[in-house]
């Protein structure tokens, strides 16, 4: 995890998940999420980062040699968006993800998904 700056033996072990089949520990953690600038990599000016718990924890797959990491970045699960109350929509046409915070947008989409 040198790319995140954390060191995974410093986070208490909550058990395995099976990742590309391999078991995979999972490390006591919360995700932060940066919003970015859309279109781009790089961090929005001025938009404050979100805390989202993951009571499963996070799994952190070690090197495996002469391999390539995959997945080289975190994945966001349905689990962490269920449990945090979040909503997730891809726009296949823009090639864009959007999460927001379940309210009216929600309502709408769920009403238009029973047509």
């Amino acid at each position: 995890m040198q790319w995140a700056g954390i060191r995974p033996e410093l986070l208490r072990l909550q058990g395995t998940k099976r990742v590309n089949q391999r078991d995979v520990p999972c490390r006591d953690a919360d995700v932060w999420v940066h919003p970015n600038t859309p279109g781009r990599w790089v961090r929005a000016p001025g938009k404050q980062p979100i805390r989202l718990e993951v009571k499963e924890g996070i799994a952190i797959g070690p090197p495996v040699p002469d391999q390539p990491v995959f997945p080289r970045v975190p994945l966001l699960g349905v689990a962490a968006l269920r449990d945090n109350g979040l909503d997730f929509w891809f726009d296949s046409k823009a090639a864009r993800c959007h999460v927001w915070t379940a309210g009216w947008r929600s309502k709408i989409m769920r009403l238009l998904c029973r047509i």
